[in-house]
């Protein structure tokens, strides 16, 4: 399967908003009907 669309998305102490960002991305892509995926990069 292709990916159309890529979130990278640097993250450093966000547990409290992680669930409602990943909530909105998927509400706010999925009607889009294209493939995705998110990465959340916590390096610190």
């Amino acid at each position: 399967m292709e990916i159309d669309v890529s979130f990278v998305i640097p993250v450093k102490d966000e547990e409290s908003t992680l669930k409602e960002l990943y909530r909105g991305i998927v509400e706010n892509t999925t009607p889009l009907n294209l493939s995705f995926e998110i990465i959340f990069i916590d390096d610190g």
